[in-house]
C-alpha cells in the first residue's frame, strides 16, 4: 500500500511540474517576444522623431548614413522603406538595397501604412533565416513619408528558449527528487 502510493504521490508531483514548466516556457517565450517588440517599435519611433526633426528643419537625410549608424548602434536591421513599398536602404544590404523588391506585400508594412505600425515574424526572403519584423511608419505634412522597419533575428530568441527549457527541466529534477525524498521520509 506505501509503494502504491509512493508511486501515485511521485506520478502526481510528475505530472504537476511538467504541466506547470511548459505552461511557464510558453507564457515567457510570448513575454519575451512581445516585450522585444515593444523596444523595437520604441527603437523605431526614436529614428523616426530624428528623421522628422531633420525634415522639419529642411534638411535632407542620408538614409544610407542614418541606416548604417542606427543598426550598429542598436545591433539590429534596419530598413528605410517609402510609402510606395521601395526600398530606399537595408542595412544588411548595403548598396544592393535598390535591388531588393517591392516591400509593399509584407505583413509589417502593410500593417504600418494602416494603422501607424505593424510585426510579424516569418523567414526573410533575402537572408534566409527567421526574423521578428516591427515597422513604424512616419507622418509629415499629413501623409506617411517613410516607413522604419527593424528585424531580429529569431535564432537570438531561440537562444533564450534553450536557456527557459534547459532552467525548466533543471527545476523539474529538483521538484522529483524532493518529491521522491519527502516520499520516502514518510
Amino acid at each position: 500500500m506505501k509503494k502504491r502510493f509512493l508511486l501515485f504521490s511521485i506520478s502526481l508531483v510528475l505530472i504537476s511540474v511538467i504541466i506547470t514548466s511548459l505552461i511557464s516556457i510558453n507564457v515567457n517565450i510570448k513575454n519575451y517576444i512581445s516585450e522585444k517588440e515593444t523596444s523595437l517599435l520604441t527603437c523605431c519611433n526614436l529614428i523616426n522623431m530624428v528623421i522628422l526633426e531633420e525634415l522639419e528643419n529642411g534638411g535632407k537625410i542620408d538614409y544610407k548614413m542614418a541606416t548604417k549608424f542606427f543598426s550598429e548602434q542598436m545591433d539590429i536591421r534596419l530598413t528605410f522603406v517609402d510609402k510606395e513599398g521601395n526600398v530606399i536602404f537595408d542595412s544588411s544590404q548595403g548598396q544592393r538595397s535598390a535591388n531588393m523588391e517591392n516591400h509593399l506585400n509584407r505583413e509589417e508594412i502593410r500593417e504600418a501604412l494602416l494603422t501607424g505600425e505593424g510585426r510579424s515574424s516569418r523567414k526573410s526572403s533575402t537572408l534566409d533565416a527567421e526574423y521578428l519584423y516591427v515597422a513604424k511608419s512616419l507622418e509629415y505634412s499629413g501623409e506617411t513619408v517613410l516607413i522604419t522597419r527593424m528585424a531580429l533575428e529569431i535564432n537570438k530568441l531561440k537562444i533564450i528558449n534553450d536557456f527557459l527549457v534547459t532552467t525548466s527541466l533543471i527545476s523539474s529534477l529538483v521538484g522529483i527528487l524532493a518529491a521522491i525524498v519527502i516520499a520516502i521520509a514518510y
